[in-house]
């Protein structure tokens, strides 16, 4: 009787993770592969329950493989007068997502600050204005070197394919895990 109610719970188990699955993007540019992260993010790691707020960052690290970075923001976001509406400043985020009551931001040089992003940055509590009113002030800031996050890589071509690396330092400074990727890009 405990085998048969084990495989039952089993089963439940295996089914819930394959709902998730089935909404990753298989085809696709950096857009979807930040969604593919924050779905793989939210369903499997431990550091989605830890903050409420993350940062988001991207790039191509190969011709066929594209990497998203999955880390919790530690420090409120001090715009100063460039980060005005319309503007484009890297390392200031012109995009977000809300999932799960958790907010993604990142920043796309293809789009500009919003007065939305501003609103759901405060709803966080992880904006602070004062800089824009001409005050410009040291904020204080905390580094957190054991803070830990996820890299993701994706093959390019099919993004249901990838590898994620739980890590504590950026892209770049580790080997990164072997991706066979082999169908080539027809862009």
């Amino acid at each position: 009787m405990k085998q048969i109610h084990w495989l039952f719970i089993m089963t439940l188990m295996s089914g819930s993770c394959g709902i998730w699955k089935s909404n990753l993007y298989k085809e696709g540019g950096h857009e979807q592969s930040i969604e593919n992260a924050i779905y793989d993010f939210a369903n499997t790691t431990m550091f989605f329950k830890k903050d409420s707020v993350f940062s988001i960052s991207f790039n191509a690290a190969q011709d066929s493989i594209l990497t998203v970075s999955i880390l919790g923001a530690t420090n409120k976001l001090y715009p100063t007068p460039n980060n005005n509406l319309g503007s484009s400043i890297p390392y200031f985020p012109t995009r977000y997502k809300e999932f799960e009551n958790k907010l993604f931001v990142w920043y796309d040089s293809n789009y500009v600050v919003t007065k939305e992003i501003f609103q759901i940055l405060d709803r966080y509590n992880h904006i602070d204005t004062v800089n824009l009113h001409g005050i410009v002030r040291i904020p204080d800031s905390t580094i957190e070197d054991s803070k830990q996050g996820v890299d993701y890589y994706f093959c390019k071509c099919d993004l249901s394919r990838y590898k994620k690396v739980k890590i504590s330092i950026a892209v770049g400074y580790y080997e990164p895990p072997t991706l066979s990727c082999e169908k080539k890009c027809s862009d």
